[in-house]
């Protein structure tokens, strides 16, 4: 009987334990809060906010070191001397001297531009004309023929231009205003194949004519 009593006491206690066991797993789990872990215990240098130099700051900065080491004074130097030759002399084509009394043609204006235009400024272009004088200013052969035709005629007015030859020293030698054909853009749009040429410039078109030293126009 006593055997019996043990057997029952274990039993229930068993089974109070397992229903304890359970009621436990069925309560929410709660995170534990763990401390951070600290990877590096020791400094390694002083700490500086990291900063970004302004781009205008730094051109500034490069322009001052150039001007300080003399880079602008050079550049200024040849910039100066390159645009007093160009001013002198003007870049040039080289073209032949005129062997015969030759003229063509240019056509300027064209009728149907002609009509678009009011009558008065219409008017005014057809009357205008004006002339101009190629040359080779650095052939002195050329240089006297141009100044002494310029001379003969004061009625109607005639301008100089220059395809080749130092400007300053021409003005300077026949007291007469001379100007430059830089780049030779006239030169191509009046279509010159050798000097010196007078152009008689109207506003429907362009007579050119080339003319032998010693022959006047």
């Amino acid at each position: 009987m006593k055997r019996t009593w043990i057997w029952i006491l274990l039993y229930l206690f068993s089974v109070a334990h397992g229903q304890s066991q359970c009621l436990k797993e069925r309560e929410p789990a709660v995170m534990r809060q763990v401390k951070p872990t600290i990877l590096l215990r020791e400094r390694v240098g002083e700490a500086v906010p990291v900063t970004e130099l302004d781009l205008s700051a730094l051109l500034m900065a490069r322009v001052r070191e150039a001007s300080r080491l003399g880079f602008f004074d050079r550049e200024l130097k040849k910039t100066r001397h390159r645009l007093a030759e160009h001013a002198r002399e003007p870049a040039h084509v080289d073209l032949p001297p005129s062997r015969e009394v030759k003229t063509h043609r240019i056509a300027m204006l064209s009728e149907e531009a002609m009509k678009d235009l009011e009558a008065h400024v219409k008017k005014a272009l057809l009357r205008e004309k004006r002339r101009y004088l190629f040359f080779d200013a650095s052939d002195r052969k050329q240089a006297d023929w141009a100044a002494s035709f310029y001379r003969q005629d004061a009625v109607r007015p005639l301008r100089l231009i220059a395809v080749r030859g130092d400007r300053i020293a021409f003005e300077k030698t026949y007291d007469i205003p001379l100007y430059a054909d830089q780049g030779a853009v006239l030169t191509r749009r009046f279509s010159l194949k050798s000097l010196p040429s007078v152009v008689t410039l109207a506003a429907k078109e362009a007579l050119v004519t080339t003319y032998p030293i010693g022959d006047a126009p």
